[in-house]
């Protein structure tokens, strides 16, 4: 072997074995494959064939307008279909998939490869599991032969050190996903990852600890995430599919609070877009991180004479509305300021008039509005 492919090799092995830490570093070992096989194009991502055009890249080094456009045609993509055969580590290039002619005449073809000058296409499967895949991707064009079996010789020569990286970066991702999760529950934060459906793949201990409580206004059913009120419930629902990209739209994060109309139990939810949870260990690969903090005993310092003076309360009306606003069910309220049921009610009723409210859970959230929580990190 020529000492100078040697060189290459051992530089494509640093460049990979880097980005196991940094995603920036998939860029340089992109660009050192790409060299290797003389080629115009090359790409690093995730295709999960179980949902139509969930597709993530690591590093794609085409154009913007060709990266947008490769993701619209996922689903006509003809190397797509035959990745799901090859092991990992296995390698296809286009003639294997598709007659030279056919391929040239198709729709993938005049919509990607010729604006792009390009006419061969090569895919090496470097991770599967749970219906995804993770490959890497080459293109060539111009004068240059189209891709044979000397390329994939020479591609194999770094298929190991490719593959391993990939695993090596699955591994680090999904312990620092854990690592988040204990810190942020230390916090009193629970934090879980969920697919655009609102399945949950994934939570921490302090996320299953609320989900478990009775009173609580976010609860699970068949691992999904659900609220109690259905209005919230629908606003939850649209914020999942923004951040996870499944309404058609910029992925995009929502802040929104839920209330639990019985008890007057509230929580802060925060929802999160998600780069990529296949790579930390999750069987997705679209989705979003919602984080949920229970709201009890998190008021602002000030807040009961804040509200007294904006709604003219009683200092015991003040206090009540406070002792709501935290989590607290009226029949706690009563039992912690030693007050009778009837009392609470009675005290109630006025700050229904005074705020312009008709329930607890209106109430609640009003209040919460008007003194918001501190932001989660």
């Amino acid at each position: 072997m020529a000492l100078d492919f040697v060189d290459q090799l051992n530089g494509v092995t640093s460049s990979l074995y880097a980005a196991v830490f940094d995603d920036a570093g998939w860029a340089e070992g992109v660009a050192s494959i790409r060299h290797i096989l003389q080629s115009d194009h090359g790409a690093i991502g995730f295709v999960d064939h179980r949902v139509g055009k969930a597709h993530v890249l690591l590093h794609g080094d085409c154009e913007p307008r060709f990266e947008r456009l490769y993701h619209d045609l996922v689903e006509i993509n003809p190397f797509l279909p035959a990745m799901q055969t090859l092991p990992s580590g296995g390698v296809v290039v286009d003639e294997q998939v598709i007659d030279r002619d056919a391929f040239a005449n198709s729709a993938f073809f005049s919509a990607w490869m010729r604006p792009q000058a390009q006419h061969s296409g090569l895919v090496l499967k470097v991770a599967s599991r749970d219906g995804i895949d993770g490959y890497f991707m080459a293109s060539r064009g111009g004068r240059s032969p189209k891709y044979h079996a000397e390329d994939i010789r020479a591609l194999s020569a770094v298929t190991s050190a490719l593959t391993h990286a990939v695993s090596l970066h699955v591994r680090l991702c999904a312990r620092m996903l854990e690592q988040t999760g204990q810190a942020l529950g230390g916090r009193g934060i629970g934090w879980m990852a969920v697919e655009p459906g609102g399945r949950i793949v994934w939570s921490n201990a302090k996320a299953a600890e609320l989900l478990d409580r009775p009173d609580t206004a976010v609860t699970s059913s068949q691992s999904r995430l659900l609220l109690s009120q259905p209005q919230q419930m629908r606003q939850l629902q649209a914020a999942i599919r923004a951040a996870s990209g499944d309404d058609g739209q910029l992925r995009r994060g929502t802040d929104m609070i839920a209330t639990q109309i019985e008890t007057g139990h509230a929580v802060a939810l925060s929802v999160v877009p998600a780069n990529n949870l296949f790579v930390q260990g999750l069987p997705t690969l679209l989705g979003a991180y919602v984080a949920v903090q229970d709201l009890a005993q998190r008021l602002p310092p000030g807040f009961e004479d804040r509200i007294r003076s904006m709604f003219d309360l009683t200092p015991k009306e003040a206090m009540l509305a406070a002792a709501l606003a935290s989590g607290q069910a009226l029949g706690e309220a009563t039992q912690q300021r030693h007050i009778s049921m009837a009392t609470a009610r009675s005290q109630l009723a006025q700050l229904f008039r005074k705020t312009g409210t008709s329930q607890q859970s209106q109430l609640v959230s009003m209040l919460l509005a008007i003194a918001p929580m501190p932001p989660i990190e």
